[in-house]
């Protein structure tokens, strides 16, 4: 994983760029010793429709109708469809879709994104009942699935963790 921290200085899997001795006060240690991990993580709520800060990579969509802020789940070809709480064949949603259209596309594994479209109040977010979107009302009909996928940030912004686990209403 590559952090930024504001200086340009980036942080690979532990091997740390950039810094000089004296920088290494601004960081908080996470090992020790000259193979020590500094690291500053600092985010502010994002604000500006279609932005996102996090873990991301590139992988294969297959659902043309996936956009911004669509919840993904991985298909036994190991490309992504949009995620469905009816279906527990569509569940999880491990990640969620940063480009819109399928082919080779960009996703957010875990962090947050901006949707100025969204309107959330405080509390979860889970994966909705309709094909490719979030609520906050976790699903409750039979053989629905809840799967927590983060929580609202603002009314417009959510941090994105899917989690590992789903339940199936019986």
């Amino acid at each position: 994983m590559l952090i930024r921290n504001g200086k340009d200085t980036l942080l690979d899997h532990g091997r740390l760029y950039g810094l000089d001795d004296a920088d290494h006060s601004a960081y908080s240690v996470l090992g020790h010793d000259h193979d020590a991990f500094y690291q500053k993580i600092t985010q502010t709520i994002l604000t500006s429709n279609g932005t996102y800060v996090g873990e991301t990579m590139t992988v294969v969509v297959d659902d043309a109708s996936a956009v911004f802020g669509t919840p993904l789940f991985q298909a036994a070809d190991f490309n992504y469809d949009r995620a469905n709480a009816t279906v527990i064949a569509t569940m999880p949603a491990w990640v969620v879709a940063l480009e819109s259209g399928a082919g080779s596309k960009l996703v957010l594994v875990k962090g947050q994104l901006c949707n100025t479209a969204w309107s959330w109040s405080s509390g979860g977010i889970f994966v909705s009942t309709s094909v490719g979107a979030f609520i906050q009302t976790p699903p409750s009909g039979s053989a629905e699935i809840i799967h927590a996928i983060g929580w609202a940030l603002s009314a417009t912004a959510i941090y994105f963790d899917s989690s590992k686990v789903t339940l199936e209403i019986t």
